[in-house]
């Protein structure tokens, strides 16, 4: 990712979702990159894309940058920073006050020849090859989330003791393929999806199903998190009727000692 410096308007990028990024299930990782393109859109309007590749599974998010232009309502100051989050690939990128040069000179060629990502003098700098805009992955050291959580809830170790919660995926690449699993997802629809009344109707069956399915996700989380609630007010009671029984047996009877000192004391002065 030559292209991606502090020149051009990135200072770095991060890498948000280490579960995303480790899905990758081979020991190649030559096939784990993303492409950053920032191209001129009708309208006036720049729209930034990442493009991400895991093993072979490719996800793309666009967004609007055109407000980033120098004089636009976020257009980034001397000496500012801001962040883009690709929440959808697990990426975002700090922008210094060039990232609004950038979009400022994509803006003004109509033509699309200026564009970030095919442009070899790009900002009009001889030698800025934009075109180096592909960042490929050198090692994979992420950690891939467990496809279920498992809380001790209990003083023992036995299956009654744990509390195990399974997670479900909503991304776009799992949302629309229903409990079954095997249908078009959100991801599969494509630009043209709505091109033909066949399409459109096919479209809004997935849809439709990727509500469902983000519904039953919901539901499994609001189960847990009952039984979890339910859990820690069983621990609490638990607590607190541990507590009282410690207070019974280790904590002072004021009445009872007041009367043994004063007995004591009597004899004491008897005695004297």
């Amino acid at each position: 990712g030559a292209a991606l410096t502090p020149v051009n308007g990135f200072d770095n990028f991060s890498i948000t979702d280490n579960n995303y990024w480790a899905t990758d299930t081979d020991s190649d990782i030559t096939d784990n990159n993303f492409e950053v393109d920032i191209d001129y859109a009708a309208g006036g309007q720049v729209i930034m894309t990442v493009n991400a590749t895991v093993d072979g599974d490719n996800r793309s998010q666009s967004i609007d940058v055109t407000d980033y232009a120098s004089g636009g309502t976020t257009a980034i100051g001397a000496g500012e920073n801001a962040t883009l989050n690709f929440d959808e690939l697990g990426l975002s990128f700090t922008v210094n006050t060039n990232f609004s040069a950038s979009v400022s000179s994509i803006a003004a060629d109509n033509t699309g020849a200026s564009n970030f990502g095919s442009d070899t003098t790009f900002n009009g700098v001889t030698g800025n090859d934009s075109s180096a805009n592909v960042v490929n992955m050198a090692a994979d050291n992420g950690q891939q989330l467990a496809t279920s959580i498992e809380f001790q809830v209990g003083g023992g170790n036995t299956a009654n003791d744990r509390l195990s919660i399974n997670l479900t995926s909503v991304d776009s690449d799992t949302l629309g393929s229903g409990s079954s699993g095997s249908e078009t997802s959100l991801e599969d629809l494509g630009a043209n999806a709505i091109n033909t009344a066949a399409g459109a109707q096919n479209a809004v069956e997935v849809v439709t199903r990727a509500i469902d399915d983000l519904q039953r996700a919901r539901a499994a989380i609001g189960t847990s998190q009952n039984r979890l609630d339910f859990a820690g007010q069983n621990l609490a009671s638990t607590q607190e009727n541990t507590e009282s029984a410690r207070s019974t047996l280790m904590d002072l009877d004021v009445a009872a000692e007041m009367t043994a000192f004063t007995s004591k004391q009597i004899l004491v002065q008897s005695g004297v």
